[in-house]
């Protein structure tokens, strides 16, 4: 593989504003890799004579070859994918329809949830995301209303089947323009439900609801979405603004965080946060740690944003894009966790809705600062959205109706 500067391009994703070694499916280790070790001729097959052994390769991003199966097609608009818990199937969020089952090998199931009649159809707006709660119970489904503001809504999931009955309106934030809603929906390691919002929309954030710790818009917020006391929701006791803001808010100073991920093995927390002119970033927080400012609206990846300058204490990104070269919104994507690509494991996928480049960053060195780049090769039209499986494979979606198993090549 290419390994790219940290330096690339990129503008606004559906959510612009102006825009492991036992596995058989492993290929064979090239000629440039150790050769498996040979029987001494004394040894007997058995004897209790010391075996030599050699360790696998360590995952190297740069040398991981990709290719894109297809596994679902004929979807319409899909732009978020939750898997289960202890099932095959998979629900996804198609954009101006509602909730659709998709079976283990990609056939198409019924429309569960038809959200039609009740969503708004804006380029930016509809059905934006979906989670799956831990223990496979309740499914949460982040839309845009006819009113155009955003609403999480909770579902009972029998047989992995969403019940249009059983539906409670969890959270109900306004929205005062009809783009930059940001949609995604994500369960946390502790079990929570972090909501991402975007600024609100227009452009530049004229409301400075970036920056504001009293306003729900360009946060991720941390909720338990159970019932209490009568209420649709409860905030963590441990918020960083509990008692000083509000309260849901876990990290701010964010544009237009369309695509989020926690890496399942460390709990790290990776935000692809949708820039405005002229640069798009990818940003980062350690497991647990809350109450980080992204710097929006006072700055723009690294730069200061018309006269503004980084707030103090604010998180600089791991990768700044600028755009050109056909790149116009960043998509959020995973640390790669599955099996099936050895030298991608422990790199973080993600890539471009209008180039549709599928990109890595290598993580090996990674200290919470800037991180290379590495192309992966591999394009997809209209890459609106990333999913992971239960066994932690990875899917690249195409809003034109299309979703890729990403595999070895």
């Amino acid at each position: 593989m290419r390994r790219l500067p940290v330096i690339m391009c990129l503008a606004l994703a559906v959510g612009t504003a102006s825009c492991r070694d036992d596995d058989p499916d492993r290929p064979a280790p090239s000629s440039s890799r150790a050769a498996a070790p040979t029987a001494d001729p004394g040894t007997t097959v058995g004897s209790t004579a010391t075996a030599t052994t050699i360790a696998p390769d360590p995952p190297d991003p740069t040398a991981a070859t990709v290719a894109l199966v297809e596994w679902a097609t004929g979807l319409d608009s899909p732009v978020a994918f939750a898997p289960i818990p202890g099932r095959d199937e998979v629900l996804v969020a198609e954009q101006h329809q509602g909730v659709r089952v998709v079976a283990g090998d990609g056939t198409l199931g019924d429309l569960v949830l038809d959200l039609g009649g009740a969503i708004s159809k804006g380029n930016e707006q509809g059905v934006l995301g979906i989670a799956v709660e831990p223990d496979g119970s309740l499914v949460y489904v982040h839309t845009t209303g006819t009113d155009n503001h955003s609403r999480v809504t909770e579902y009972t999931l029998t047989d992995g089947i969403p019940d249009p009955r059983s539906a409670r309106e969890v959270l109900f934030v306004e929205q005062p323009f009809p783009n930059h809603n940001g949609g995604d929906l994500k369960f946390g390691p502790d079990g929570l439900l972090y909501v991402a919002l975007g600024d609100g929309g227009a452009g530049g954030d004229p409301l400075g609801s970036g920056q504001d710790t009293n306003s729900l818009l360009g946060k991720i917020l941390r909720i338990d979405p159970t019932a209490s006391n009568d209420s649709e929701y409860s905030v963590p006791s441990d918020n960083p603004f509990v008692g000083n803001g509000a309260g849901e808010i876990w990290a701010y100073g964010l544009r237009n965080p369309w695509r989020f991920s926690f890496d399942r093995a460390t709990g790290d927390l990776w935000i692809g946060d949708v820039g405005q002119n002229e640069y798009e970033e990818i940003s980062f927080a350690p497991a647990g740690a809350g109450g980080r400012n992204y710097g929006w609206n006072e700055r723009e990846g690294l730069h200061d944003y018309e006269g503004g300058s980084a707030p103090a204490g604010a998180i600089d990104p791991v990768v700044e894009l600028t755009h050109g070269d056909g790149n116009c919104s960043i998509t959020g994507g995973f640390v790669y966790r599955g099996t099936a690509i050895a030298d991608l494991v422990g790199a973080y996928v993600f890539g471009d809705y209008c180039a549709g480049q599928l990109l890595a960053l290598d993580l090996r060195d990674f200290d919470g600062g800037s991180a290379p780049m590495v192309d992966l090769q591999q394009n997809v039209s209209e890459l609106t959205s990333f999913g992971e499986a239960n066994n932690g494979e990875l899917y690249a979606i195409g809003r034109g109706g299309t979703i890729y198993q990403i595999v070895a090549a």
